[in-house]
């Protein structure tokens, strides 16, 4: 919608100014009327990482795995963030994927 493109494109401005918690709280806005928009929350990780505020990332990271488990792209995001952020034991094992059993079969 209209409405969305506004709060991205003010967002964005304000971004560019350094005025990040500002861009966030616009951006956050575009939920009350689209709760599950992925490109606002993927938008949100992008602002914080540009200014390497991992740590303030990662919820809405957590958000988009949550929405998606089986999106490696989220994963990987999530871990990396968390792994940056001194959360290795979390991170990691989002990067390897779940061994599955072996299944033998009699002759």
């Amino acid at each position: 919608p209209r409405l969305t493109s506004i709060y991205f494109n003010l967002a964005s401005a304000q971004a560019k100014q350094d005025r990040v918690d500002e861009a966030i709280e616009t951006l956050r806005k575009v939920y009350a009327f689209e709760p599950d928009d992925r490109r606002t929350t993927e938008t949100i990780i992008a602002i914080y990482v540009s200014k390497r505020r991992y740590a303030d990332a990662i919820d809405d990271a957590r958000r988009l795995v949550e929405k998606d488990p089986a999106s490696l792209t989220d994963k990987g995001r999530l871990a990396r963030l968390l792994i940056v952020t001194g959360q290795e034991k979390e991170g990691i094992p989002l990067l390897a994927p779940r061994s599955r059993p072996c299944v033998t079969t009699a002759l």
